[in-house]
């Protein structure tokens, strides 16, 4: 007399891959807060940057080399062409 069994690991296999595309969509979901979270950090820095130059006498300004037409140019010349 001969057993037989069947191991059906589709199934298996199917939760698996399920578990992991949701652990990747949490990973991408978070990871885009982080990166929001940073963006709105830097924004937040420059434009404290921005504002404490902006208080300077312009004989400060010009200490620093800066003119006080060309501040917000100094400050985001990484990001923009202004």
């Amino acid at each position: 007399m001969t057993y037989q069994t069947a191991n059906d690991h589709s199934a298996f296999h199917s939760a698996v891959g399920g578990l992991r595309a949701a652990i990747t969509a949490v990973g991408d979901v978070l990871k885009s807060i982080g990166k929001s979270y940073m963006d709105a950090s830097v924004a937040s820095s420059r434009m404290h940057l921005i504002r404490t130059l902006q208080g300077k006498s312009d004989a400060e300004l010009a200490h620093l080399g800066l003119k006080r037409e060309d501040i917000t140019r100094h400050v985001l010349r990484d990001i923009y062409y202004l």
